[in-house]
Parts: structure tokens; C-alpha cells; sequence
């Protein structure tokens, strides 16, 4: 007997909500995780360092450590722009359709990273380029 369409779940036909129901889980947890490692980044790269100290050793080690939170902190402020544009996507109903070709990303690539907008083929592509090898 040949399955109908009532009796296999089709992809289609499932709501992009629930489709995508783990990977908006996910993403939320993200966030939040995101958010809160940021605000206490953002904590500790506004406390002063101490210049009173005539060590220069530990002033310069001190400068080193605000350098790399600086660092930290733009990363996770890209990181969680690119969460909420995940977000947003998944609400406009264009999650896992990659921005370069219009062709769904893999599910497997969605799993590993839930945040990306591009399929492994535009993903690699954009890298040559950004390194001159295109």
C-alpha cells in the first residue's frame, strides 16, 4: 500500500515553528548564556586598572588582560548579533535558507550551528575570498 501524504511527514508541511522548535530553544539558551558572559566581560573591562602600582611587569600585564577582554567582547557582541539574526529569521520564516545560494542549509550544519545564514558551499567560498584566493 503506498503511503499518502497524511501518513509521512513531510517537511513542507510541517509549521516553520514547530520545524524549527529546537533550534529557537537553542538559540534562546544561547543568547541568554551570551548575554550574561558579555555583561560580566563588560564588568570587568570597566574597572579601572590600578596605575598606582610601579611594576611594570603587572601594569603591562594588566594591560594585556583589557586587551583580550576588549577582544572577547566584540567577538561575543558578533556572536550575539548573529544569535538574534538567527532569531529574527526563524520568526520571518527564512531560517535555513542560505543568503548567498536561496538553497536550505543541511540540518546537520543547522545542528552544529544554529546561528549560521550560509550552506557549507558559500560558507568556504566567502572564506577564500576573504583570504584573496578567489
Amino acid at each position: 500500500m503506498k503511503p499518502t501524504s497524511s501518513d509521512s511527514a513531510n517537511r513542507n508541511d510541517v509549521p516553520p515553528a514547530a520545524r524549527w522548535a529546537w533550534h529557537a530553544r537553542t538559540l534562546r539558551a544561547l543568547h541568554r548564556r551570551l548575554l550574561r558572559e558579555h555583561d560580566e566581560h563588560w564588568h570587568d573591562s570597566a574597572t579601572p586598572a590600578d596605575k598606582d602600582t610601579h611594576d611594570f611587569a603587572d601594569t603591562a600585564s594588566g594591560e594585556r588582560e583589557r586587551e583580550r577582554l576588549f577582544a572577547t567582547l566584540l567577538s561575543e557582541g558578533n556572536r550575539l548579533g548573529d544569535v538574534e539574526a538567527a532569531l529574527d529569521r526563524i520568526a520571518a520564516g527564512t531560517y535555513g535558507i542560505c543568503e548567498v545560494t536561496g538553497r536550505p542549509i543541511p540540518e546537520d550544519r543547522l545542528r552544529a550551528l544554529p546561528w549560521t545564514r550560509l550552506c557549507k558551499e558559500a560558507a568556504e567560498e566567502l572564506e577564500r575570498k576573504a583570504r584573496g584566493y578567489s
